[in-house]
């Protein structure tokens, strides 16, 4: 079995970075999150019963792919 390095083993950085994203390497951690996460947040959204008349909290983290998804299902 062969073990694939991640960016946040070749860069320690970006794992220091992550509790408060901020910069450069913040915008390519955020970045990540975003591509790295859409499958499984577009499996849990599709789990959820939304309206257009839905009022959505948000308080998960992440690079915001969500906030906009939920602004595009929603009229709130």
């Amino acid at each position: 079995m062969t073990i694939k390095k991640t960016k946040i083993i070749e860069n320690p950085e970006l794992l220091i970075n992550a509790g408060n994203p901020k910069g450069k390497l913040g915008e390519e951690l955020i970045n990540d999150m975003n591509v790295n996460h859409e499958n499984l947040a577009q499996w849990g959204v599709g789990h959820l019963d939304i309206s257009k008349q839905s009022i959505i909290l948000d308080i998960g983290c992440g690079g915001g792919v969500n906030v906009k998804r939920f602004l595009e299902l929603t009229d709130n």
